[in-house]
C-alpha cells in the first residue's frame, strides 16, 4: 500500500486533538467546491470542531491540490495517487482506482498523528478504506447514505455497476447507516435487505443561510442552483420560459458546473430573452456568497430528477425563499405531498405555469415561504448534527 500517494503529508499543521477526534471521508469533489457532498462534508466538520469533537476531512485530490490543506478553518487532507492515466475520470467527478487505497495510507498515517474514535463516510467509495482500517483498529463507521447510484440511470454503465457494488459493501459491512432520508433507506433496503442499524440524519444546513427580508419587492428573479448535470435538470428553466411571454423585467440566474455547460451558453444564446439570463462562472466557493445569491432571487426552480432530499432548496428555504419544487419522491418528502407549486421535472410548461403563478399571486408566495422556513428549521446544525455528535462520543446509535 505504501508510494501509492504523489505527494507525502505533513501533518504539523494538523489542529489539535479535541475530546474526539472523527474523520470525514468524501471521493466526489472537494470542499473548495460549494454545494452537494463537499459542503455536507464542512458543514458537519465545522459544526463537531465547535463543540469539542476534533475533526479531519479525508477526501480526493488533484495534481494541485493535495496533502493537509485548510478550507474554511477545517482540517482537509487531499489524497491524490500517483497514476494519473484515467484523469479524465477526476475531470468528470466519478472516480480513481487507486483512490481507495489511497485513502486507506492517508488514515493509517493520520491515525499514528492524531489517534481516530470514529470515521463517517460520505460516499460509498471509501468504504473501501474506512472499514479495513476500522476492523484493524476498532474504529466503528458510519456509511452516512447520500448517493444516487440506486436512483435511476444517469451514471455511465460501467460506473454504475462499480458504484452498486460499493454501495453494497459500504451498507452491509459499515458499523451504522445513517441515511440522508427515508427515501435514500428505502432505496437502499429494496436493493440490499433491511439495514442493521440506521438512523436517518438530515444534511445540516449552514447557519449563514438566514431569513432575508425582500419585503413586497416583486417575484421577478428566479434562480436554479447545482450541478450542470442531466440529472439535475438545468435546462429546465431555460426550456420553460420558451412557451410563455415573459415580462422585461424578469430575470434567470443558473449557478453550477459540469459537463453541460457549453450546452446552456449555446441555449442561452439561441434564447429569445437571452438578455435575461446569466450563468455563473462555475461553482460558488463561498458559503456566504451563496446566501447572498439566494437572497438576490425571488424564487429558486429546483428541477432535479436525482435527488437523495435536496441541500440546495433547503439552504433556498431558510433564506425565505419560495420554491418550484420537482413532483418526485424526495421532492415530496421535503416540501410535504400538500405543497402548492410542484411540477413534473419534464413538463416544461407546467414549470413555466408555476413560474408565472409565483410572480402573480402573493398569497401563494407567502404560503411557500412560510412553509419552507419551518422545513428548514429540521435542518439546522443545532438540530440534526447535535445527534451525530451524540453517535460519535458514544461509539453507537
Amino acid at each position: 500500500m505504501k508510494g501509492i500517494l504523489q505527494h507525502g503529508f505533513d501533518l504539523t499543521a494538523i489542529s489539535p486533538a479535541g475530546e474526539k477526534h472523527a474523520v470525514i471521508m468524501l471521493s466526489s469533489g472537494n470542499p473548495q467546491m460549494a454545494g452537494g457532498v463537499p459542503t455536507q462534508a464542512l458543514n458537519r466538520a465545522d459544526y463537531l470542531n465547535s463543540v469539542g469533537i476534533s475533526t479531519t476531512i479525508i477526501c480526493r485530490g488533484s495534481r494541485d491540490w493535495s496533502g493537509l490543506q485548510k478550507v474554511n478553518g477545517v482540517d482537509v487532507v487531499a489524497v491524490s495517487p500517483k497514476d494519473f492515466k484515467l484523469g479524465r475520470w477526476i475531470a468528470k467527478q466519478w472516480f480513481h482506482p487507486l483512490l481507495a487505497p489511497g485513502q486507506r495510507e492517508a488514515l493509517e498515517v493520520l491515525h499514528r498523528k492524531k489517534p481516530i474514535d470514529f470515521i463517517l463516510f460520505i460516499d460509498s467509495q471509501c468504504a473501501y478504506a474506512a472499514i479495513p482500517f476500522g476492523t484493524r483498529y476498532g474504529v466503528p463507521s458510519a456509511h452516512s447514505i447520500q448517493g444516487t447510484a440506486l436512483m435511476p440511470a444517469v451514471l455511465p454503465p460501467l460506473l454504475r455497476r462499480q458504484s452498486l457494488r460499493w454501495e453494497r459493501y459500504a451498507y452491509q459491512n459499515a458499523n451504522f447507516s445513517l441515511p440522508a432520508s427515508l427515501t435514500l433507506l428505502g432505496e437502499y433496503e429494496r436493493a440490499f435487505g433491511p439495514a442493521r442499524q440506521y438512523e436517518v440524519l438530515y444534511n445540516a444546513i449552514d447557519d449563514v443561510f438566514q431569513p432575508v427580508d425582500r419585503a413586497s419587492r416583486p417575484v421577478t428573479k428566479f434562480g436554479f442552483v447545482g450541478r450542470l448535470e442531466h440529472d439535475k435538470r438545468p435546462l429546465a428553466m431555460i426550456e420553460a420560459t420558451k412557451l410563455i411571454d415573459v415580462p422585461t423585467d424578469w430575470r434567470f440566474r443558473i449557478i453550477g458546473e459540469g459537463s453541460l455547460r457549453r450546452k446552456i451558453e449555446e441555449a442561452i444564446a439561441n434564447h429569445p430573452y437571452k438578455s435575461q439570463f446569466k450563468l455563473s462562472d462555475g461553482f460558488v466557493s463561498s458559503r456566504a456568497e451563496l446566501a447572498r445569491e439566494y437572497g438576490d432571487m425571488d424564487c429558486l426552480v429546483w428541477s432535479s430528477e436525482v435527488e437523495g432530499l435536496g441541500v440546495a432548496p433547503a439552504e433556498a428555504m431558510a433564506t425565505g425563499l419560495p420554491v418550484v419544487g420537482p413532483n418526485i419522491v424526495p421532492g415530496r418528502e421535503l416540501l410535504g405531498d400538500d405543497y402548492p407549486a410542484f411540477a413534473d421535472v419534464d413538463d416544461f410548461k407546467a414549470i413555466a405555469l408555476r413560474m408565472q403563478q409565483m410572480a402573480g399571486d402573493p398569497a401563494l408566495v407567502s404560503e411557500c415561504r412560510q412553509r419552507g422556513l419551518t422545513i428548514a428549521a429540521k435542518f439546522r446544525p443545532e438540530v440534526t448534527m447535535t445527534r451525530l455528535a451524540e453517535i460519535i462520543r458514544k461509539g453507537d446509535l
